[in-house]
């Protein structure tokens, strides 16, 4: 089997995600997804990687994904380039799936639990959906779209938000209600002193992503000072840097988001080296469809996961406008996805959107 073509597909409304296919000789195709700057992502893969993937073997998927990370711009980042052997990298486990006729969490190592707790996080229906991703700026509040503005409701209704997850039973739900103070004073400032300690006293999970995930010391510096779990980071790419907040004691909770870091391939490492330090695992997701599917199937096949990421505005919403299958959530859990590879395909009518561009290696 060889590849022979890549494939990229991007909208204008959905503007920051971008597909991948990776068509072979077989008439297999796999389906990836990477999330931000989706052009110049588009442009790496088509110009970059498709003269050292195409008439590769799309079963050597260490081997390819060694390459792709390997360039001298793509080392322990994530930029263009790691976005762009992500969304390869979860591809090829799709062909490796389908191939075997197996689901992608098989191919990782089988199941580990027959269902997952979830929690919500309370982003609203139009959320990371302009093309420039700025805290505040793109949260679109009150333009309600249904049931789900999550991020407006924990805005102004938490009390309402949390009967209502608890209803349907999620009992856990992340919000971020200081990214507008921050935001004002370029995150050099906030009021209340000691912030982590007056929340204390209501038993957060954790804090994710408290400073910036720049400086194992400072974190590490941060974790001692609070007897709250840290969480970080869905903004680490590869290994490499986990490894340096592990060592110095930095973070109690690896979040890795897997069209960011590597793919899968990076993904289970990076979940096999918080299991070295036992710490639990937990994937990231608020980005895009393939992304949580890919993310659903390596959260059960990893021993030390903890929880799993969603957005129920996501997953009962727009996601279902792009692909032809989202995860089966219910009181609170999330259930394996069936079907061999990742068991998804995007919707026929996004090849007919007319704001749909579709670029293709070889032409």
């Amino acid at each position: 089997m060889k590849i022979t073509a890549l494939e990229t597909l991007r909208t204008e409304e959905f503007s920051n995600v971008l597909w991948v296919r990776v068509h072979t000789d077989s008439g297999t195709i796999g389906l990836g997804e990477t999330f931000y700057g989706a052009g110049a992502v588009e442009a790496h893969i088509h110009e970059t990687l498709a003269d050292r993937l195409i008439g590769q073997n799309p079963l050597h998927i260490e081997a390819l994904n060694k390459e792709m990370v390997s360039l001298p711009m793509a080392q322990s980042s994530t930029g263009a380039e790691y976005r762009a052997a992500s969304a390869v990298d979860i591809a090829l486990w799709d062909i490796f799936g389908k191939v075997c006729g197996q689901p992608v969490h098989q191919m990782l190592g089988g199941l580990c639990r027959d269902k997952l707790c979830i929690y919500n996080t309370c982003a609203g229906y139009r959320y990371v959906r302009s093309k420039n991703i700025r805290p505040v700026s793109n949260w679109n509040l009150g333009q309600s779209e249904g049931p789900f503005e999550d991020l407006d409701a924990f805005m102004n209704r938490a009390d309402a938000l949390a009967e209502s997850l608890l209803e349907s039973g999620i009992d856990a739900m992340k919000i971020w209600p200081f990214d507008p103070a921050a935001q004002e004073n370029g995150g050099l400032n906030i009021s209340a002193a000691q912030m982590k300690k007056a929340l204390e006293p209501y038993a957060p999970m954790w804090y994710e992503d408290p400073i910036r995930m720049n400086s194992p010391q400072a974190l590490a510096e941060y974790a001692r000072s609070t007897h709250v779990w840290v969480c970080a980071s869905e903004t680490l790419g590869s290994r490499w840097p986990y490894k340096d907040f592990l060592e110095k004691d930095a973070l109690h909770v690896a979040m890795v988001d897997l069209c960011w870091t590597g793919g899968l391939t990076e993904g289970r490492k990076i979940a096999s080296l918080a299991e070295t330090w036992h710490r639990p695992f937990a994937p990231h997701d608020c980005i895009g469809p393939v992304g949580f599917v890919a993310a659903v199937h390596m959260s059960f096949s990893q021993p030390n996961t903890l929880i799993q990421e969603s957005v129920r505005a996501f997953y009962r919403g727009w996601y279902n406008e792009l692909v032809t299958a989202v995860p089966r959530i219910e009181n609170g859990y999330v259930y394996p996805m069936e079907g061999s590879g990742l068991g998804v395909e995007l919707q026929p009518a996004v090849f007919k959107r007319q704001d749909l561009t579709i670029r293709r290696t070889p032409a």
